[in-house]
């Protein structure tokens, strides 16, 4: 049975530099997975769903880590195909659906500015140095997500740390599903659809 404790009391989350919608003290977490004794930060978001804040490492099902290496498991979380990403968050979390990826979303300002409200502040490929203007997210409410790149269905693996990838809890047709994407070049939340047997992290949240 996936089984999950909770560590610590809540404690405050700082805002975002800069910003002119800062955080409302969301509220935090440290939980701990005795599947494999890994821990794992989660936060209250402003719509009152609490998420993990960092991405899942369990060593479960289809999954790998970038390049075979334990070295981005530890920075960026196991990388997961669909079917097992289904069933890898522990007991009394889920994996997010459309629905709750929207929710997200719009509680953090919309599409349009997500990304940059959810990515972590450093850790982000800069490709627009030249301007002045860096890759890196304000993290206004401590999801501190983070560009840990995919595997593709034949074995390859590209795009950490420009890219973060995500399932989705849903199928798009009978061999694909949705998936959510940041990336260092735009602001926005990205929407996609994969082959169901790529491998892309996972987040998880909490059922209510």
């Amino acid at each position: 049975m996936k089984r999950l404790i909770l560590i610590t009391a809540f404690f405050a989350l700082a805002s975002g530099c800069g910003d002119n919608n800062p955080s409302q003290n969301n509220s935090a977490e440290t939980i701990h997975d005795e599947r494999d004794g890994s821990t794992y930060r989660a936060v209250k978001m402003p719509n009152g769903t609490v998420w993990t804040a960092q991405n899942l490492n369990i060593k479960i099902g289809n999954s790998w880590c970038y390049r075979d290496s334990n070295t981005y498991c530890n920075k960026y979380g196991r990388l997961y195909d669909w079917e097992t990403a289904r069933m890898a968050c522990p007991e009394g979390w889920h994996l997010p659906n459309v629905v709750e990826w929207w929710d997200l979303a719009v509680a953090v300002g919309g599409y349009d500015i997500a990304g940059k409200k959810l990515k972590a502040k450093k850790g982000w490929y800069d490709y627009r140095q030249a301007s002045g203007v860096g890759g890196n997210g304000t993290d206004n409410y401590g999801f501190s997500a983070l560009p840990g790149g995919y595997r593709t269905s034949g074995g390859g693996f590209y795009n950490t740390d420009s890219t973060g990838y995500w399932w989705v809890g849903e199928k798009f047709g009978s061999d694909r599903a949705y998936i959510r994407a940041m990336n260092s070049r735009f602001d926005n939340l990205g929407e996609a659809d994969y082959p169901l047997n790529s491998g892309l992290s996972v987040r998880c949240i909490k059922d209510q």
